[in-house]
């Protein structure tokens, strides 16, 4: 069996929507409700429907075992999995793998391939509303929980965990010229500060 990543075909959107919900039904059941998993299946399905972003998938690839080598077979492909970063800011929009391949190193693979689209956008930090079942994920790939959120999908109040991971770090210079403008400003407070005293 074979793992490949790559780049989603748009007659393959009805297969990933319909993984994205059998993902969904039983991989959020332990921390949604039923009337909050259907709220963000619907929602869910609407993103990938609006096709403004970049969507990776993981293709199953298996080859029979065969008695001949010179024997005729076909591969068997399968979509086991898709992840989608935003077209247009730096922000995952989802990472769903099928229920019976997971905790198989395939979503970090289809992770590592919208972190280097990203790094080649020059995205220095990328963002995440994960779901709660999805947490420990993104923190075992390096994302840090900033805050909870609660969202409002299909008027259903949705509680996630929005978090971040830097993709590029700032360079020498660039902490440098950063500290000197946070200087600069506290600079400025402090006379603006005394010159409102004085003149009071």
């Amino acid at each position: 069996m074979k793992i490949q990543i790559r780049l989603a075909k748009p007659e393959e959107m009805a297969t990933i929507i319909e993984l994205q919900s059998q993902a969904l039904t039983f991989l959020s059941a332990g921390d949604y409700t039923a009337t909050e998993i259907e709220a963000i299946i619907q929602t869910q399905e609407k993103a990938r429907t609006d096709c403004q972003e970049i969507v990776f998938v993981a293709e199953e690839h298996d080859t029979p075992a065969i008695a001949f080598p010179q024997a005729n077979y076909i591969t068997q492909k399968k979509i086991i999995g898709f992840s989608c970063l935003s077209s247009h800011s730096a922000d995952i929009n989802g990472i769903y793998i099928h229920p019976d391949r997971i905790r198989q190193n395939i979503g970090t693979q289809l992770l590592q391939a919208i972190e280097e689209v990203a790094i080649a956008k020059r995205y220095r930090r990328l963002w995440v509303s994960s779901s709660l079942n999805a947490l420990k994920f993104y923190q075992a790939n390096g994302y840090q929980k900033k805050f909870y959120q609660r969202l409002r999908l299909n008027n259903i109040p949705i509680t996630v965990v929005i978090m971040s991971k830097i993709l590029i770090p700032l360079t020498t210079s660039e902490k440098a010229i950063l500290s000197i403008g946070i200087f600069a400003i506290a600079i400025f407070a402090i006379i603006f500060i005394l010159f409102a005293f004085w003149n009071f």
